[in-house]
């Protein structure tokens, strides 16, 4: 099972990350859009992070959290909505699954990240947490990415 990661959720230093991920969203899009055109891909990875609840009519233990992050692939953009793929399986939410589709506006998505062969850009919310690591969970994390 991977390693879950819990942030408070007022944590300023995250909410400054998020930030800055919304706001170079347009860097990731192009990107994108420019691996569309491309006869051999160049990306070995897109996602974007977007945060989950269920509805409140699904039950929860109390100790469970209500939000999860995760990430969604085969991004698509029509200006105003972030749609893509479930890449996660979520640890606590019942009323989502990998592979579901989902749909956010962008003020919506938490992150985003692209890797070019093993290279990754982007990657907000994920460069913080692993700041915070110490050098042997760092490299465990890395490890599971399979990603610099």
């Amino acid at each position: 099972m991977a390693q879950v990661y819990f942030v408070k959720d007022k944590d300023p230093e995250m909410q400054r990350a998020i930030e800055r991920a919304r706001e170079s969203f347009r860097y990731f899009w192009r990107e994108l859009a420019w691996e569309q055109r491309r006869i051999i891909p160049g990306l070995s990875l897109s996602a974007v992070k977007v945060p989950f609840s269920d509805p409140p009519e699904v039950q929860h233990d109390e100790d469970e959290p209500t939000v999860e992050q995760m990430w969604l692939s085969e991004i698509e953009f029509d200006g105003k909505l972030v749609t893509g793929t479930l890449l996660n399986s979520p640890h606590w939410l019942k009323s989502i699954s990998e592979g579901d589709q989902s749909q956010v506006p962008i003020s919506g998505i938490s992150d985003w990240m692209y890797a070019i062969g093993e290279r990754v850009y982007g990657a907000y919310t994920v460069n913080l947490l692993r700041s915070q690591m110490g050098s042997s969970e760092r490299k465990e994390h890395d490890s599971a990415w399979g990603l610099d």
